[in-house]
């Protein structure tokens, strides 16, 4: 197809710049009218347009395919993650307060300050302008 392509354009582009007159040009027109209206290019013409609706369909139906596939797995890592959640939240309701998780240590750790029971402090700081977290 790229050569005929070629063709065309080579046939057009000396049709357009040609300098030998109207009657060249019926001429060359005259000739790409017959090999158009050959049966053999018309053959060829409808073969063609035959594999692109085929190759259109079939890239239409793998395409609906690979959605359906990805909207099940996207589907199914949503659940298994909110499961995830939930089984976090179920088990970390009996280790934390409303202020943050307790320490689980029935001896004060040596040399830090923290006793048993402390609640720790959050994971994040209180006030975005102090980068370490609120002072105590």
């Amino acid at each position: 197809m790229g050569k005929l392509t070629m063709l065309a354009a080579g046939a057009a582009g000396y049709v357009l710049g040609a300098r030998a007159g109207r009657d060249r040009y019926d001429q060359i027109a005259a000739t790409a009218g017959k090999v158009w209206r050959d049966p053999r290019v018309q053959t060829r013409k409808d073969q063609a347009a035959d594999v692109a609706k085929d190759a259109a369909s079939t890239a239409a139906s793998q395409a609906g395919d690979l959605a359906q596939q990805a909207a099940g797995s996207a589907k199914q890592a949503a659940g298994s993650a909110k499961a995830g959640v939930q089984d976090t939240l179920s088990s970390s309701d009996d280790e934390t307060t409303s202020a943050g998780p307790v320490i689980p240590s029935t001896d004060a750790v040596p040399d830090s300050g923290v006793t048993p029971g402390d609640v720790a402090p959050p994971a994040f700081p209180a006030d975005p302008g102090q980068p370490d977290g609120p002072t105590r």
